[in-house]
């Protein structure tokens, strides 16, 4: 599909719902839902289109749950096309991070103010957090947003601000159970700005770095030492990732994959040209694909003990990943890409 011959504005932001299978494009005035879009397409049927007007769309938090240019949180009903809920935010905040737990039945919202909301969207109950902390600082701003539901009985949701605090709430009890420095824990500068930060449940690790510099911190939360140091690529515009097999650091030409284990160990590195080549995104598929996002193209990397090999690669103009829906039985990945042209579903 190539929006531009369809509607008369290019869409913000678009979406798709992979188990209700609805394409959702959100425009600065609406959101238009086309229902069972793939099982439409497949069957040569243009898909049913039911459309939500004088929404000032902005961004996704859910498939279902929108942020607006009005500062509303907009909760809603992608099959009939409704409004369920409304939250009208703080016109002088700004969202800085969000997250949802596995079944996308609670979203948490953090802020630039240091707060997190937690949102239900079974019952459409809201809870506000506040940092015990002078919420008149500057670095309070929540940077990072993780929902740990190893415990079903305790989830806990850890947000982190970018003046490095942590802290850990109980989602069922609506408690905040503890807070933790982190700049403290390592003994670092007290005015350095926490960069990232990645939770590693099953290996009991914080895994974070700090702004301006290469390394990355290892800290084992059961012995409570710091066990070894990440290579970042660059100073300045790193990420960290974790999937289940890997901890990825990265900056825009390069990509450093580390087994996710006990010890961990560098697997391999993947490196682009700095000047020719500029990563705009990636993503682990499958725990042993890698899919990276480039300005004129997207490249499909298979990951083989400590080597790794192009299987892939189309040429689109500034593609963006949507989603994929693996087959198992056929082997079959079919990509969802976003380019400027329209929307494309590659198999592979």
């Amino acid at each position: 599909m190539t929006y531009e011959t369809t509607f008369n504005q290019p869409p913000i932001d678009v979406s798709y719902d992979t188990s209700r299978d609805i394409l959702i494009y959100g425009f600065s005035n609406q959101i238009i839902f086309y229902q069972l879009y793939q099982s439409s397409i497949n069957n040569n049927i243009l898909p049913n289109q039911l459309t939500l007007n004088q929404i000032q769309f902005y961004r996704f938090l859910l498939n279902d749950v929108y942020l607006t240019y009005d500062k509303k949180i907009i909760h809603c009903n992608i099959q009939s096309a409704t409004i369920i809920n409304i939250i009208q935010l703080d016109i002088q905040i700004f969202i800085t991070n969000f997250a949802s737990n596995r079944s996308k039945s609670t979203l948490f919202v953090g802020f630039s103010n240091g707060q997190m909301l937690q949102y239900n969207l079974k019952d459409k109950s809201c809870k506000y957090y506040n940092l015990s902390t002078d919420t008149s600082a500057i670095n309070i701003s929540v940077i990072k947003l993780i929902v740990n539901e190893q415990n079903q009985s305790q989830p806990q949701v850890l947000y982190v601000t970018n003046g490095g605090l942590l802290i850990i709430i109980d989602s069922n009890k609506q408690q905040i159970i503890q807070q933790i420095n982190l700049i403290q824990l390592v003994n670092e500068e007290i005015n350095i700005n926490l960069q990232n930060f990645i939770f590693d449940q099953i290996y009991s690790k914080y895994i974070f770095f700090f702004s301006g510099q290469k390394r990355v911190y290892v800290w084992n939360i059961d012995t409570k030492q710091q066990e070894i140091f990440l290579m970042l690529p660059n100073d300045q515009g790193n990420q960290i990732k974790l999937t289940d097999s890997f901890i990825l650091t990265s900056c825009s030409y390069q990509i450093n994959v580390y087994t996710r284990s006990q010890t961990i160990q560098l697997l391999t590195i993947i490196k682009k040209n700095n000047f020719q080549d500029f990563i705009l995104d990636y993503h682990a598929i499958n725990d042993n694909q890698i899919v990276l996002l480039l300005q004129n193209r997207y490249e499909l990397y298979l990951l083989q003990g400590n080597t790794f090999q192009l299987i892939s690669q189309q040429s689109y103009q500034y593609p963006r990943f949507l989603g994929y829906i693996y087959n198992q039985e056929q082997n079959i990945i079919k990509l969802y890409i976003l380019h400027q042209s329209g929307l494309q579903f590659t198999i592979s």
